[in-house]
């Protein structure tokens, strides 16, 4: 009897195989062929990504993000300014087919921009944009900032655990009052069924 079983599964996957490849046959014979050989990469518009720019994935608030509006000349001499350090955070870019788009936080908890080049924040005007840094100018100061500097400090990655830990201990306090809570009750209906 198990021959039979095993005889039926291997007639039932045979046909199964030859029922995808004919399938695999048909469908490369009935492909319409393509239209343009030209397979060059063009980017959407930005506006098929307004749904992600409405609510941006890595903002906790998941708000819309704010567009700066002020435009700005650019300096002229690039090479005699000074470079400092900003209180900026570069959340991300975006190429919308032409230009590169920076998303700017003034700090990690602030509202993110939406900024093009030359646009200006908060007395700094954007003065270059690549797909992974963001140059920054303030009168005779300079500012890149770079998605591979997203790291955690040693103070925000101490901040992070703490609170892990306050909130693991605050579960276990809730655990523990829950389980004498229930631990109370069972006493009381024991008691209430010893009185009986």
């Amino acid at each position: 009897m198990n021959k039979n079983i095993m005889n039926k599964n291997l007639m039932i996957i045979i046909c199964f195989l030859c029922s995808v490849m004919s399938v695999r046959v048909w469908a490369q014979e009935n492909m319409p062929a393509p239209a343009d050989n030209n397979l060059e990469f063009r980017a959407p518009p930005l506006e098929e990504f307004s749904t992600m720019i409405k609510r941006p994935l890595f903002s906790k608030q998941r708000r819309p993000v704010a567009v700066a509006r002020e435009n700005v000349e650019r300096p002229k001499n690039k090479t005699s300014l000074k470079p400092v350090k900003t209180n900026f955070f570069l959340s991300g870019i975006i190429f919308d087919g032409e230009d590169y788009v920076a998303l700017l936080k003034e700090s990690r908890t602030s509202d993110a921009l939406l900024l093009k080049k030359g646009q200006s924040i908060v007395g700094w005007k954007v003065e270059e944009i690549k797909a992974e840094e963001v140059w920054l100018v303030s009168g005779e100061r300079t500012s890149r900032l770079s998605l591979r500097d997203n790291k955690l400090s040693d103070a925000e990655k101490q901040k992070i655990t703490r609170m892990a830990h306050a909130r693991k201990k605050l579960a276990q306090r809730k655990k523990l009052a829950e389980s004498r809570k229930r631990l109370t009750e069972n006493r009381r209906q024991l008691d209430h069924i010893r009185k009986k």
